[in-house]
């Protein structure tokens, strides 16, 4: 930055200090993954940070993606968000994001009719193999 003195004359560089203090988590050797890459994967005990805010598109998240995202960690306290759902005392933004979760739990109506189909062969099996699933279920308990 040039600065010219008030007298005239010549102009100087102005020196201009500037503190700069940090803020975060520190990080070893790391990359990202996407959603593709955690199908089939499990990162067991190994902590991750994960980023589920709503896309800045407004195009909102895949109940795919959300899926295999949350369920690759073999314990909750493994899991770290990297920035907050929404921004504290936004009561707009914290129902946009609940309101997008719940649309991503509900399940669509063939899945929900697919799930009460094998649960009725589930039971009439059980029902047909009673004692075999007595034997099964008693070896399961020992």
């Amino acid at each position: 930055m040039k600065q010219r003195p008030a007298g005239g004359g010549p102009e100087k560089e102005a020196k201009c200090s500037i503190n700069v203090r940090r803020f975060g988590m520190n990080l070893s050797d790391a990359y990202a993954v996407t959603d593709y890459y955690c199908q089939g994967v499990s990162f067991k005990l190994d902590a991750w940070l994960a980023h589920l805010n709503l896309p800045p598109t407004g195009s909102g998240l895949q109940r795919a993606a959300v899926f295999v995202v949350l369920t690759r960690w073999g314990a909750w306290e493994h899991v770290a968000l990297l920035c907050p759902l929404w921004v504290a005392g936004d009561a707009d933004a914290r129902t946009r994001v609940i309101d997008q979760f719940h649309e991503l739990a509900c399940l669509e109506s063939d899945l929900r009719i697919e799930l009460r189909r094998l649960k009725a062969v589930a039971e009439e099996a059980k029902a047909k193999f009673s004692e075999q699933w007595a034997r099964a279920v008693d070896a399961a308990v020992r």
